[in-house]
């Protein structure tokens, strides 16, 4: 399949994941919690074997960039409710970073704000358990699945992953952090 995840050990972290017939291994994870005792997601980064988590940004992008045609997964599971409204305000914080950090003339600036739009139509309700996956694929772009099904997909460079995922691992949270996105008031 070319969303399987194998749970090694009996964890709840996938140790694992199948994307596109190629074997990705877990290279980071995070634990997401607003307080010591209300935990909001989990997320873990899945890259093929050789790279590393620097590799999700600007290192794996170009010619001589090791690996750049390689797959790249970030998967989420929730452990709360979102309503379709915080997750609105989330995916608009997370593109609105994205359209920042490429710059407005990027070649991904016009797909960037067509996958708003489509988001914007589509807003799904996330439950607690739901697993959400972002993935980079060579052929097709970004794709983004919600419980293995299609949600939303934009034909971007590999730099657009490495920026929409990278406030879903970062060490800090803060006001950056998807935590505080999916859950604030």
């Amino acid at each position: 399949p070319a969303c399987a995840a194998e749970v090694a050990d009996g964890s709840e972290w996938p140790a694992h994941q199948w994307l596109m017939g190629r074997s990705l291994s877990r290279v980071a994870q995070r634990d997401r919690r607003l307080a010591w005792w209300f935990r909001v997601y989990q997320a873990g980064l899945y890259l093929p074997e050789g790279l590393s988590a620097q590799h999700t940004a600007g290192q794996a992008a170009g010619p001589d960039a090791p690996w750049p045609d390689a797959p790249r997964r970030l998967w989420v599971r929730l452990h709360t409710d979102v309503a379709p409204s915080r997750l609105q305000a989330s995916l608009r914080a997370a593109l609105h970073t994205a359209l920042q950090s490429l710059g407005e003339r990027s070649a991904d600036a016009p797909a960037l704000r067509t996958l708003a739009q489509e988001a914007q139509q589509q807003m799904p309700v996330l439950k607690a358990g739901d697993v959400l996956t972002i993935d980079w694929v060579p052929a097709d772009g970004l794709v983004v699945r919600l419980n293995e099904r299609l949600w939303l997909r934009a034909a971007v460079s590999s730099l657009v992953f490495g920026v929409l995922i990278q406030p879903w691992l970062d060490e800090g949270g803060g006001t950056r952090s998807p935590a505080v996105w999916l859950v604030s008031r």
